[in-house]
């Protein structure tokens, strides 16, 4: 008995087909974790998947996934100036991540993309050291020393202010240690 070739290749070719098809589908299904950003950018502009999933065609966009995670950081801040020209050192830690809405991550693609962490950390310190300097050169060590929940909610004013154009959000600021070296303090 004789089988027909064309209609066992016409199936077959049906099936090699639906795979590739399928196949194709599967790799451009780009899903983005609960913690993380998925940022397309082509030719109708950027769009923005958060903790979700989408199909990106082929060749036409670019893909990028940003990190939502809380980032520890220190900062550690010598011979900064009070108000009444006492040299102080600061070491505090603060908490920043991500903003989760489509407009912060599209301002921390804008800003952050390409950094290394190691760049982006040195990025946050700097903005922290700079809202040290500001809001030392506003109080007396004694207010530093003696209101440092108040000290810290300034330096978080200012510190925030910055941050929101870069799509940062810090979520929390914590002064460890206050001294100088003529320990005035003392």
């Amino acid at each position: 008995m004789d089988f027909p070739i064309i209609p066992i290749l016409s199936v077959l070719g049906f099936i090699l087909t639906a795979v590739i098809v399928v196949g194709l589908w599967v790799s451009r299904y780009f899903k983005a974790g609960p913690n993380e950003a998925l940022i397309v950018s082509g030719k109708n502009g950027q769009k923005v998947v958060i903790g979700g999933a989408m199909f990106i065609p082929p060749v036409l966009n670019k893909i990028t996934y940003m990190s939502l995670e809380a980032q520890n950081v220190e900062v550690k801040q010598q011979n900064i100036y009070t108000k009444e020209q006492v040299p102080i050192n600061v070491n505090a830690v603060l908490v920043y991540k991500i903003r989760g809405d489509t407009d912060s991550v599209l301002k921390a693609a804008q800003a952050l993309q390409g950094k290394q962490t190691q760049e982006i950390i040195s990025l946050v310190q700097n903005v922290a050291e700079g809202s040290f300097r500001d809001i030392c050169g506003k109080m007396t060590p004694e207010e530093i020393n003696s209101e440092r929940e108040l000290f810290q909610r300034r330096v978080a004013e200012v510190a925030n202010a910055h941050f929101n154009e870069l799509g940062i959000e810090l979520v929390t600021f914590t002064v460890q240690h206050i001294s100088d070296a003529n320990h005035y303090f003392e």
